[in-house]
């Protein structure tokens, strides 16, 4: 009896610890392919990029047509900005996206060149959100420091309606999210059916665009 019983108890253990092991590989398997940078250990090249951010008044930023924002913006120059980094962007699915309210991703183009320049587009919706406002940031090499500086404080000193202006060396908040995403992003839940980070513009191996 004694026997019958550890023996049953064993077979239990054995069970739950393949259901571990198999829930572990599944969640490497998931980082494996949400984290571009999975596996990477050495961090030392991110010191060759500058990181920028801010919220803004989606409608002021883009100077929207029919809007009730008034803007000192002619809705072009954050654009022009992106364009100077090479940088391909979809206008369309922008403004499509931040007026979809169900549709909360981000979206985030990367450079034709180096894939770590990137425009950060966060178009979630918050009900409390009386003024439209969306993040953005901005990944470049700091040999370009200094023209994107100047230019992004252009724009901001423009809008009235905005969050601070944050500027950071060496890989920050807006790397982690896009190139470690399964934490930094996700927080180690994925759900494909909810809030999602879209990359647009991605290089294979082989040079294709995804």
């Amino acid at each position: 009896m004694f026997w019958n019983k550890r023996k049953k108890e064993d077979a239990l253990a054995a069970i739950e610890e393949e259901k571990t092991l198999k829930a572990r590989a599944a969640e490497i398997e998931l980082r494996r392919k949400i984290d571009l940078h999975y596996g990477r250990h050495n961090f030392s090249s991110n010191a060759n990029y500058a990181e920028f951010c801010f919220y803004g008044c989606f409608d002021e930023t883009f100077n929207i047509e029919g809007s009730y924002w008034q803007s000192n913006c002619d809705g072009t120059e954050l654009f022009k900005i992106i364009d100077s980094l090479k940088i391909e962007y979809n206008k369309e699915l922008i403004f499509n996206t931040y007026a979809d309210e169900k549709n909360q991703s981000v979206e985030v183009f990367h450079g034709s060149l180096d894939e770590q320049v990137f425009a950060f587009f966060d178009l979630q919706k918050i009900g409390t959100d009386q003024n439209g406002m969306f993040f953005f940031g901005l990944s470049c090499l700091k040999t370009d420091e200094r023209r994107v500086h100047e230019d992004l404080l252009e724009l901001y000193r423009k809008l009235d309606t905005t969050s601070t202006f944050t500027f950071k060396y060496s890989g920050g908040e807006l790397y982690n999210k896009v190139f470690r995403s399964y934490f930094y992003f996700y927080e180690n839940v994925y759900n494909e059916d909810k809030r999602q980070l879209h990359h647009h513009n991605l290089r294979t191996p082989d040079g294709e665009g995804i």
